[in-house]
C-alpha cells in the first residue's frame, strides 16, 4: 500500500488526505489483513450486510473496521441502500455497481422500480485505502448478491469492467444470472 500511496503523492501531491497518510503510518499487519479481507467484499463503496450471514466477515471484524474508520453503520446493524435506476436509451431502469474488476448490471423494464438492501458503507478514509491496493472481488459473494437482486424481480448480469472513471464505467463479457425455481 505504501508504494501505491507514495507513487500517487509524487504524481499528484495532495491526492490523499493527511488522515490517510497518518492512518497508514500507524496500521498494524493484522489490521492491514482485515482491510484486505473487507476489500474483497466491496461493491460500489459498501459491504452488503449479507456478507455476515454468508460467513465472509464477522460482526467483530466489522466492528473493528468501524473502529478503524474504514466502514460505518455497524453499530446500528447496517444502513439501507436505496437505488433508483438510470434510464438508458431504451427508457429502461439501469444501475451498474462496480466491484473491482467485475460489475453487477441491474435492469428493469419498470422505470419506477426501486431496489433496497442493507449495507455497511465505506468511509472516505476506507475508500481512499481501497484505491491503494490491487484488490480482487470475491466472485461467489458477487454472484450471491446478483442472485439476491434477481430474486427481487430485476434482470441481473455480471460483467467484466473494461474501463472505469469517476464518471463512466464500461464493461464486457456480460453473463446473465438466472434463478432456478
Amino acid at each position: 500500500m505504501w508504494g501505491s500511496l507514495l507513487a500517487g503523492e509524487v504524481k499528484s501531491p495532495g491526492s490523499y488526505s493527511l488522515r490517510t497518510l497518518d492512518f497508514l503510518r500507524n496500521i498494524s499487519q493484522s489490521e492491514a489483513k482485515l482491510i484486505e479481507k473487507a476489500s474483497r467484499l466491496k461493491i460500489q463503496g459498501f459491504i452488503w450486510q449479507e456478507a455476515r450471514n454468508q460467513g465472509l466477515i464477522s460482526f467483530k471484524e466489522l466492528m473493528e473496521l468501524q473502529d478503524l474508520g474504514i466502514v460505518s453503520g455497524v453499530d446500528s446493524q447496517s444502513i439501507m441502500f436505496s437505488a433508483s435506476g438510470l434510464e438508458d436509451g431504451d427508457s429502461n431502469w439501469l444501475r451498474v455497481l462496480e466491484s473491482h474488476s467485475k460489475c453487477i448490471v441491474i435492469r428493469s423494464s419498470d422505470v419506477n422500480a426501486s431496489l433496497d438492501f442493507q449495507i455497511y458503507p465505506f468511509t472516505k478514509l476506507g475508500l481512499q485505502i481501497m484505491e491503494l491496493g490491487s484488490f480482487q472481488e470475491d466472485e461467489e459473494y458477487i454472484l450471491n448478491f446478483g442472485k439476491h437482486v434477481a430474486g427481487k424481480g430485476f434482470n441481473v448480469s455480471i460483467g467484466e469492467v473494461s474501463s472505469s472513471t469517476s464518471e463512466f464505467l464500461t464493461w464486457d463479457n456480460e453473463i446473465s444470472i438466472t434463478l432456478r425455481r
